[in-house]
């Protein structure tokens, strides 16, 4: 599911940038496949990690809060589960809200 992970964030790059959120991915597969986005705008950072076993780890920071605001696991089962969580953070992230 890394491969579908990577795909989403070039899929959505313009849409990404067009919302000021600034994207940076990390990949190592040493010792297991791991894949990581950091996301940031004016007042959030979220880091979004993927792991080779399935699951995808999902933390938001507010910057004038300096506290996390939401922080969530999910065990995928398949890959259009990626999609929707991606959908559902970028979404957040494009609305400025985690409510």
């Amino acid at each position: 599911m890394i491969n579908e992970f990577k795909a989403w964030f070039r899929m959505n790059e313009q849409r990404l940038k067009n919302g000021l959120i600034q994207v940076e991915i990390e990949q190592r597969d040493d010792p297991t496949e791991v894949i990581k986005a950091v996301l940031e705008n004016e007042m959030h950072i979220a880091s979004i990690i993927h792991w080779e076993i399935g699951a995808l780890d999902v933390d938001v920071l507010s910057l004038s809060e300096g506290k996390s605001i939401f922080a969530r696991r999910y065990d995928l089962e398949n890959p259009n589960e990626i999609t929707l969580v991606l959908e559902e953070v970028a979404s957040k992230f494009l609305h400025r809200s985690f409510d």
